[in-house]
């Protein structure tokens, strides 16, 4: 049967130095299905293939509207997106780690999930009026990136600092991992982060987070290795899957009893010693303190 379609991981993990050719038959590709080879040489697209085109190496859709994927070897000397893109597929950079800087058209609409992951030495970002979604952890694992800037007439996003928000502030979506400085305040406007909000912001030792949050979602402060002090705010109802892990130099923190959950690996690979669990937790994934080997005692503390 001709393949009609590649789904998420349609090529396995592990392939190295291989190319891709793409049949006329293919008319649906999802999410980069290729990220996972670790080095990809080329793709090529049959030519009376309806969906999609390639160009200079890079995939398009057939009217160059949607940016797929672009491979490495592309990005050595910056990357400059077509002015006919209006949308930037999920991993589109994936680890295009030699990329150092990119231009992001006007009339961009959306730049998708996991976007430029990994492209561990871009430096900044300028994002313009146009782009009005961004998809979940589009920076994420840049190592290098210092500053995110958001055109002054855009009306989803702002930025502040170098850091990423929505338009009204209300929601912080990335903090840049490589911004110098070892303390930050969230604004206290601020309610929401977004997953990954802090991901891998290794300079970071000390983050405030105001009282108006309720939930510290997924990967929030993943990684961040030298952050040593934190308060989690009486009102913060769940704590979830991977929020602190690899906080190595965390040893305590304050869960308030307004925290009913505890997600999966939530405190994996901290700095862990002690830690005071409040009695109204119904829930506490597994492996949720995985690998904290300074762990020496757990309370669970009824504060009524």
């Amino acid at each position: 049967y001709p393949v009609v379609g590649i789904g998420l991981g349609g090529v396995g993990f592990g392939y190295t130095d291989i190319g891709i050719s793409i049949p006329s038959t293919v008319t649906n590709i999802e999410s980069n299905p290729f990220r996972a080879i670790f080095s990809l040489t080329n793709i090529t697209v049959d030519p009376d293939n309806p969906a999609f085109m390639v160009e200079q190496g890079a995939l398009y859709n057939k009217s160059k509207t949607t940016l797929h994927i672009v491979l490495p070897p592309l990005t050595a000397s910056g990357f400059n997106v077509p002015t006919t893109v209006t949308n930037i597929g999920p991993y589109a950079f994936n680890k295009c780690s030699n990329l150092t800087s990119i231009t992001i058209p006007e009339g961009m609409l959306e730049i998708g999930a996991f976007a430029f992951r990994e492209c561990s030495n871009l430096p900044s970002i300028t994002i313009p009026a146009s782009v009005t979604n961004i998809g979940d952890r589009a920076f994420g694992n840049i190592y290098k990136l210092a500053n995110i800037t958001v055109a002054s007439a855009n009306p989803v996003f702002s930025s502040e600092g170098g850091t990423l928000f929505n338009k009204d502030r209300t929601i912080l979506l990335r903090h840049p991992a490589y911004r110098n400085n070892k303390s930050f305040v969230i604004p206290s406007t601020v309610t929401r982060l977004a997953p990954g909000a802090f991901e891998l912001c290794y300079r970071l030792t000390n983050i405030t987070i105001p009282p108006g949050v309720t939930n510290i979602p997924e990967s929030s402060f993943y990684g961040v290795v030298n952050l040593g002090s934190l308060v989690i705010p009486e009102g913060v109802l769940s704590i979830e899957d991977y929020a602190f892990t690899g906080c190595y130099n965390l040893k305590s923190v304050n869960i308030p009893i307004s925290v009913t959950n505890i997600g999966k690996s939530a405190f994996g690979s901290s700095g862990l010693t002690n830690l005071i669990i409040p009695n109204n937790i119904s829930l506490i994934k597994g492996e949720t303190f995985s690998q904290c080997t300074n762990l020496a005692n757990i309370m669970y503390r009824d504060w009524e």
